[in-house]
């Protein structure tokens, strides 16, 4: 697949990451050229210094034959008309913009085909924000995404001393489990990715990730780490696009303080938010928290744009007991240093929005992709089609599909029900699967095993 990205930023560089590893061939544009160099030089891409928006530069990018345009600048302007060049001009078949200004958003007439042709709009602060919000619903997990609709949640969860599942195993687990409906898939054991065993233990400090049913997933977290607390005061460092999104979007069930040093900012926030209180101040000024209960805060988000910031008032808040901490970390380096620190969980922005765009570049029918909490693997939802002709898998029971060893179905949803016993489960026509996959080099396989033929229409 050819493909075009607008922009060599956070964003932009995290796709052409994942996407050049993949044997599609790549473009990226951006006005930086030492930027655009330092992506060649680790990635087998093609690069064109330019304007994103100037029809010269798609033209030189090769946007004529391109499957793709990635419009992921910082500029929603230039996103939006790099899109209407694209449709005007090249008849580029998928067309995707980031868009940040929820004033444009809003506006859903503007992204007709007779007006800004763009196929998918993703917004960062969004996504970060429902990223958040599920964390902030089900307390003491480090990730819960959806999957079919919201029907099925992915959660991951760290086992401690005194959690429920520490010192059992899979199957002893699953014991207690008859009235839930959860599947494990993965253990992460000192930064490696353990393919699930029924006779494995769990140990203090292992990452579990599991399947859920979203109606069981409060029941199951609270059982597996034997921990019955609900969040309640949240407090928010950085008043920007993303702490504002995220205070207004928990402030009607949560206690909510948000702090930022720009007076001009509080004094929108202020006016914006309606039952967050809003603080003029530092956000790593140790009077300051103490001053505003920090001891009692039960979880302190860091989302500032300066990710040094965002490390030490985490790090402060922890030792100053807040209970849990998330932190907002933009470079992929900085991760890697604070693995194992006092920091509960670090977010990703670019990673979520790349997230976000790569089902729609797969092959296949793909509905939904999310990585795990580590990065190091992926679970996508693919959408049955065809018949005993045409497919490799309709009619098939699902214990007779030869899959790759580093893939493991999960969970099977048809007409809305979430079904996890599936062993002689025959798959039929628009099934949604749910597969992850231990090592993400191999969705090439599976995009293959679920392709329909070509004579199917």
């Amino acid at each position: 697949m050819k493909i075009v990205i607008l922009g060599a930023g956070q964003v932009g560089k995290t796709l052409a990451t994942s996407l050049s590893t993949e044997n599609n061939d790549i473009v990226v544009v951006d006005l930086d050229i030492s930027r655009l160099q330092k992506l060649k030089e680790r990635l087998d891409i093609g690069i064109v210094q330019g304007h994103a928006s100037y029809p010269n530069i798609l033209k030189k990018a090769g946007l004529e034959d391109a499957d793709m345009l990635l419009a992921v600048t910082n500029n929603d302007e230039t996103n939006m008309i790099a899109c209407q060049v694209a449709y005007t001009l090249f008849d580029t078949p998928l067309k995707i913009a980031r868009i940040k200004s929820n004033y444009y958003q809003e506006q859903k007439e503007l992204f007709a085909n007779e007006a800004l042709p763009i196929d998918v709009i993703i917004s960062p602060e969004a996504l970060v924000t429902e990223y958040i919000r599920n964390l902030m619903k089900y307390p003491k997990t480090l990730q819960v995404v959806s999957f079919a609709n919201n029907a099925v949640n992915m959660v991951t969860i760290k086992a401690s001393k005194n959690s429920f599942i520490t010192n059992k195993t899979i199957n002893e687990i699953q014991k207690f489990c008859d009235n839930l409906s959860v599947r494990f898939a993965t253990v992460l054991r000192h930064k490696k990715t353990l393919l699930i065993d029924n006779e494995m233990k769990i140990s203090k400090n292992d990452e579990i990730t599991f399947f859920v049913s979203k109606l069981d997933t409060n029941n199951a977290i609270k059982l597996f780490l034997n921990f019955q607390k609900d969040y309640n005061n949240i407090m928010i460092v950085g008043g920007g696009s993303i702490g504002y999104y995220v205070a207004k979007s928990l402030e009607n069930d949560f206690k909510v303080k948000i702090i930022d040093n720009n007076p001009e900012r509080v004094e929108y926030l202020a006016e914006k938010l309606t039952h967050s209180i809003v603080i003029e101040g530092d956000g790593s000024d140790l009077e300051l928290l103490l001053e505003e209960d920090i001891y009692s805060t039960d979880v302190f988000c860091a989302l500032t744009n300066n990710d040094g910031l965002n490390i030490m008032s985490s790090l402060l808040a922890k030792r100053l007991n807040a209970y849990s901490v998330i932190s907002l970390i933009t470079k992929g380096e900085y991760h890697d240093l604070i693995a194992g620190s006092e920091i509960d969980i670090a977010i990703s922005p670019q990673q979520i929005t790349a997230n976000s765009v790569l089902k729609y570049i797969r092959r296949g029918d793909i509905a939904e992709l999310h990585s795990s909490h580590s990065g190091n693997s992926e679970a996508i939802e693919v959408i049955v089609h065809g018949d005993k002709q045409t497919s490799n898998v309709v009619d098939h029971k699902i214990s007779d599909i030869i899959l790759p060893e580093q893939a493991l179905i999960v969970t099977v949803i048809r007409d809305n029900r979430v079904i996890m016993d599936f062993e002689d489960l025959t798959i039929q026509e628009n099934d949604h699967i749910i597969i992850f996959l231990y090592d993400k080099q191999i969705i090439g396989d599976i995009e293959t095993l679920f392709q329909v033929n070509l004579n199917f229409l």
